[in-house]
């Protein structure tokens, strides 16, 4: 993919995703990407412990749990937030309704990366997103 193509694509996942934050009753809207960084996230939301890096249009398994990929997009979440933010991967794969949500959860002396996806009979998206905000967010170790 093209470096045009791949930028399109992101504007066009960013753009879209803050539609759908709009929809569950967030204020949210593309940010400005000049550089990255906590001053210009992909999305502007009214979720303030929340850094989203935003991904789509990549196949379901592209950014599975445990693929470098996503691995890749949580590092530049992290690294982008602001520190005290959740880093959080926003992420559709082609062909799907649901929106996913990547996040690092921390253990004693480990990490794992926790991905939350709609289901019938759990909590719903805006309630999951809710809760998130409300959380504390400390790195062992770190910022």
């Amino acid at each position: 993919m093209t470096k045009t193509n791949s930028s399109r694509k992101g504007k066009h996942g960013e753009r879209t995703f803050a539609k759908h934050l709009r929809e569950l009753g967030f204020e949210a809207r593309r940010g400005q990407q000049h550089k990255g960084g906590p001053e210009s996230p992909d999305v502007v939301t009214g979720l303030e412990q929340i850094h989203f890096e935003v991904k789509f249009g990549y196949s379901k398994t592209d950014l599975d749990l445990g693929t470098v990929e996503l691995e890749r997009a949580f590092d530049q979440a992290f690294d982008e937030r602001t520190p005290g933010q959740i880093a959080c991967v926003a992420w559709k794969p082609r062909g799907t309704r649901f929106w996913r949500y990547t996040i690092r959860v921390y253990g004693i002396g480990y990490y794992t990366l926790v991905t939350y996806c709609y289901a019938k009979d759990g909590p719903s998206e805006r309630d999951f997103l809710v809760w998130l905000n409300k959380q504390k967010y400390e790195v062992p170790g770190g910022p």
